[in-house]
């Protein structure tokens, strides 16, 4: 049986998930019995960042600077072929490591961020 999205972005069971564009949901299914979606990113128990770009990345992760470590996981998506040092830079502006890297599909791919201390 092939592994889910979501079991590769360690969504369990009646857990939350905090998307920065909730357009891409979709991409997440199937999901977890239970799992419900947050608003607010410290309160969820997975986080996922969709950009299109580093400068878009930049934008959402300085913008939650203060909660990024909050979710158990937190997922920067991007396009696929582009580098991913790219997003290990900006991650690096705001105090993260990339701790892992998963391709969602053919049009992206996901890195994990980690803070320094974990």
């Amino acid at each position: 049986m092939a592994t889910t999205i979501a079991e590769k972005l360690q969504i369990k069971p009646n857990t939350t998930i905090w998307l920065s564009h909730n357009e891409h949901l979709g991409r997440l299914t199937p999901l977890p019995a239970g799992v419900r979606q947050v608003d607010l990113l410290e309160a969820a128990s997975v986080a996922i960042v969709f950009a299109d770009e580093p400068a878009s990345a930049r934008e959402t992760l300085t913008a939650h600077k203060g909660e990024l470590t909050a979710p158990g996981a937190l997922w920067v998506a991007y396009p696929a072929g582009d580098a991913v040092e790219d997003v290990a830079a900006v991650g690096a502006e705001v105090g993260l490591r990339p701790d892992g890297q998963v391709a969602m599909d053919d049009t992206w791919s996901l890195v994990r961020l980690r803070g320094e201390r974990d």
